[in-house]
């Protein structure tokens, strides 16, 4: 493989994972109907209420502000992997 290939080939990775976490975002987004048993909408992670402040700020909110912040450093360090890997 010469270097255009490889760089293709990871480029082509890079974009299935994209793919990957924003399909995964999508089905979290219908997930979140789901209701604790006192109307509050609960996380799709940990099952816990989502604090009123935090759905305030993001009505569409899935995940309280725990959960989502463990998601985004995931997310980041993998993209941040991947994207100097050859």
């Amino acid at each position: 493989m010469d270097e255009f290939e490889i760089a293709s080939a990871q480029e082509d990775a890079d974009r299935n994972a994209l793919i990957t976490i924003q399909l995964q975002r999508g089905r979290l987004a219908r997930a979140a109907a789901r209701h604790a048993a006192d109307g509050r909408r609960v996380c799709v992670h940990c099952d816990e209420p989502i604090a009123e402040k935090r759905l305030a700020a993001v009505p569409h909110a899935t995940a309280c502000r725990e959960c989502e912040t463990v998601a985004e450093q995931h997310a980041a360090h993998y993209v941040r992997r991947n994207a100097w890997a050859v």
